[in-house]
């Protein structure tokens, strides 16, 4: 029953990204469109269970310069995880004039849907989706 729920939790994120992208979606044109700071709210790694984080549970922010800092202050992350990156780190990004960014290794499209950043690796054919929320610092 609960691997039933999961999945029904995952194709619902899945249709909603889907249905909103033609309406809400703001184009990436700025190369600087990505900086600045975001509270990662959910990960889903595709087949497996759904991961749901509290505001600033974990906090992205692209900086300038391709520079990605990610900052953890949660110990809920689950130890299969298969999210990007699960400790403290400053890693790198690369952005492509074609709304597609690289984090360690994986190819994600870039979308802002009703205020979220939403990264998608392919979702709907079992790859990651990352759903950030911009934040002020």
């Amino acid at each position: 029953m609960k691997a039933i729920k999961i999945l029904l939790i995952l194709f619902s994120v899945i249709l909603i990204v889907s249905c909103n992208r033609d309406n809400n979606e703001e184009s990436v044109q700025n190369p600087d469109v990505l900086t600045g700071t975001y509270t990662l709210r959910h990960f889903s790694p595709g087949f497996g269970p759904q991961e749901t984080y509290n505001p600033n549970d974990i906090i992205w922010q692209f900086l300038p310069g391709k520079s990605l800092k990610v900052i953890v202050n949660t110990t809920t992350i689950p130890t299969n995880s298969q999210m990007p990156y699960t400790t403290s780190t400053t890693a790198t990004y690369t952005l492509t004039e074609n709304n597609k960014v690289t984090i360690k290794e994986v190819v994600y499209d870039i979308s802002f849907i009703d205020g979220k950043l939403i990264l998608n690796a392919d979702a709907s054919a079992d790859g990651k989706l990352i759903s950030l929320t911009k934040i002020e610092i």
